[in-house]
């Protein structure tokens, strides 16, 4: 019911891209988060430094307002901040 209304839905890249008034001060942050081991295409989620298979995700935030601009989500190989 909550979902539906529409008001917990995050913003993608393109809104950080597309805002009218650019935050002077933003906080970004990288995640890696546990996930199943995929039965196809492991190597994309596996990271070697943890030894486990994980999902990246990304967070920017206006560090003033403490709104969270965009979230994007990737997978576990690759630097942290090529997500976005």
């Amino acid at each position: 019911m909550l979902l539906q209304s529409g008001n917990f839905r995050l913003k993608g890249k393109k809104a950080l891209l597309n805002q009218a008034e650019i935050p002077v001060i933003t906080v970004m942050d990288v995640t890696e988060t546990p996930r199943e081991r995929p039965k196809k295409k492991q190597k994309n989620f596996f990271g070697g430094k943890r030894g486990y298979h994980t999902l990246k995700s990304q967070l920017v935030a206006d560090k003033n307002t403490e709104e969270i601009i965009c979230v994007c989500c990737g997978k576990a190989r690759g630097h942290d901040f090529s997500l976005f």
